[in-house]
């Protein structure tokens, strides 16, 4: 029969136990018990002790001596204790569960738990021990150890060889830094608290070993970074990360954690989280309050979003364009409260329409233009269009984010006054049909597209940035003459670039009256693979009798065809030396 025994005896210093040999449980917390060196002194069958807030102090090391050697659980927190013997519990072989939580310890005899090979659980909490060294190393059955509320600043060997070793809270703690040995062997950690610490490195190796971790306390540290840590982490399904320092999570940092369901990242300085919860496709449950996020993507989250709640408060988030997908997604919109543009602060984006968000305002010429907000996954530009409106010179005012900027159909003449070294963003020119007669403004590097169709221009420029890969060059008055060269060369290098389209042709009078008209022309299709033929439709030399220039090899012949000059581009020695200054009987070899 199985008897529990519950006793007050306040007025009582001391306890001798004599007629509850049959007991198996005795509660005695509470009471005002000074000592319990003399309390067993006959053998009983207890296996469950509870002598919770008393003010003991001190245990001798023959308390818990061979007749209680059944015992199973022994509580002693809140016992005023600062020191224990390092045989004090040496009898106690069959002890699965002790609790010295809330006293006074400042450290532990190492071998205070040696012979203890039954030893399941240990709570620690609360106390003021600075070290424990390797205090565990032999009880290899521990599967719960909370040392919470204590000074540890390492854990350096503690862990070491507890294979079945579950849950450890370490929390409350003066931890710096998690290096990949600290939990090298704990490889069937479900649950880890290291929360409210002073943690500002965690090693990208450290948690490798724990391949079954489900829960993860990190909250309240100094974390900057995760540094590739969770990486290993894939049946996670809790992880708290608040209250750091953290400024960003990448696409990988989280990208095997698929068992995911709850995430904390609130009290952080994110800027940017872009990606970062791809792979998580059983999240439910997201906080992201209280950070620096201005914007956040589609292409942040898996394709199919099964989030039911998330947390965004006190985020500066710019309503535009960027956040145009969570129009579709009523219930996460609702919790996305503007920061910016001014017009929008204060209200919930499943507040506004399309119209709102792709709108844009800032430095935008209302007047002369109209500028729209286009997102590119987690980015965005500014269109700015201002064709068709009959200006004579740029806009004054751009916005700094503008990425296109359409200016064709307008009655712009040089000089051109844009600044457009300072527009960082612009990737697409377009001043076609317009009246120049010169490219006199600079080109920014990240420049893709340059549209210059329709103007009247006579000469290309004298270098050709290699940033732009798409040019309109068709419908201008081009100079045909010897100085026309290098615009060949680079018409012939790169005119995958060009769009000549079907007005390319020489129309400026000066000086080549006979050359009005006349096309730039290139082909080569009909020619073997490894003869190279171009063609310059009478852009050279006047005098010159037209016929083709085929180059096979070394060989370079001159065949009459009427009105068409072809000219090898990779001969440029022999076109100068040749075309220029000799006559068509002169051509044999280069």
């Amino acid at each position: 029969m199985y008897h529990k025994f519950v006793i007050s005896i306040s007025s009582n210093i001391y306890i001798k136990i004599y007629a509850f040999t049959s007991f198996q449980e005795i509660h005695l917390q509470e009471n005002n018990l000074k000592s319990i060196d003399d309390a067993f002194q006959q053998d009983i069958q207890l296996k469950i002790l509870h002598l919770n807030s008393n003010p003991l102090r001190q245990i001798s090391s023959s308390a818990f001596n061979s007749n209680v050697k059944q015992l199973r659980i022994l509580t002693l927190a809140r016992c005023q204790l600062s020191f224990l013997l390092p045989t004090v519990f040496q009898s106690l072989t069959k002890l699965e569960a002790l609790d010295l939580s809330s006293n006074r310890l400042e450290s532990l005899p190492v071998e205070i738990f040696h012979g203890l090979s039954n030893l399941l659980k240990v709570n620690l909490k609360e106390n003021q021990i600075s070290y424990l060294g390797e205090v565990f190393n032999y009880n290899y059955r521990l599967k719960s150890i909370i040392i919470s509320q204590n000074r540890l600043e390492t854990v350096e060997n503690l862990f070491r060889g507890l294979e079945d070793l579950r849950n450890v809270d370490l929390k409350y703690n003066r931890l710096k830094v998690i290096t990949e040995t600290d939990f090298s062997t704990t490889i069937s950690m479900r649950s880890l608290h290291l929360s409210n610490n002073s943690i500002h490195r965690i090693d990208s190796n450290a948690f490798r070993n724990m391949a079954e971790l489900k829960h993860l306390s990190l909250e309240f540290n100094n974390l900057t970074t995760l540094n590739g840590s969770l990486r290993s982490s894939r049946e996670l399904e809790a992880l708290k990360l608040h209250n750091n320092q953290l400024n960003e999570i990448g696409p990988s940092d989280m990208s095997n954690l698929k068992k995911l369901v709850r995430l904390n990242l609130s009290f952080n300085k994110l800027t940017n989280v872009h990606k970062a919860f791809k792979n998580l496709i059983d999240l439910k449950f997201l906080n992201l309050n209280n950070n620096k996020l201005t914007t956040i993507s589609k292409s942040t989250f898996p394709p199919r979003l099964n989030i039911e709640k998330i947390e965004t408060r006190v985020n500066p988030w710019i309503c535009d364009c960027r956040l145009l997908w969570l129009l579709k997604y009523h219930k996460l919109a609702r919790h996305f409260q503007c920061g910016s543009p001014k017009e929008f602060i204060k209200k919930n984006v499943d507040q506004l329409t399309t119209q709102d968000l792709t709108k844009w305002s800032e430095n935008c010429d209302t007047s002369s233009c109209e500028c729209t907000c286009v997102r590119q996954d987690s980015e965005f530009f500014v269109r700015v269009n201002c064709s068709g409106r009959n200006l004579t010179q740029v806009p004054t005012v751009l916005p700094e984010e503008v990425g296109e900027l359409h200016l064709q159909n307008n009655m712009l003449r040089n000089p051109v006054s844009l600044s457009i070294h300072s527009l960082l963003r612009l990737r697409y020119l377009d001043m076609e049909r317009n009246f120049l007669t010169k490219i006199d403004f600079y080109l920014p590097k990240n420049l893709k597209t340059l549209k210059l169709a329709g103007n009247n221009l006579t000469r290309f420029m004298s270098y050709f940035p290699p940033n732009i890969i798409s040019w309109t060059l068709s419908d201008n008055p081009w100079i045909c003459d010897s100085e026309t060269i290098q615009f060949w060369t680079f018409l012939t290098s790169e005119r995958e670039k060009v769009n000549l389209g079907r007005e390319f042709n020489c129309q400026w009078k000066e000086g080549k009256p006979d050359l009005y008209g006349k096309l730039f022309v290139i082909a080569e299709e009909e020619l073997p693979e490894k003869s190279k033929l171009y063609i310059f439709h009478s852009c050279v030399a006047g005098y010159f009798e037209y016929g083709i220039f085929q180059a096979e090899s070394k060989e370079v012949t001159w065949r009459p065809q009427g009105s068409i000059v072809l000219i090898c581009p990779a001969c440029p020695r022999f076109f100068n030396k040749y075309c220029l200054t000799s006559s068509p009987t002169n051509f044999t070899r280069d």
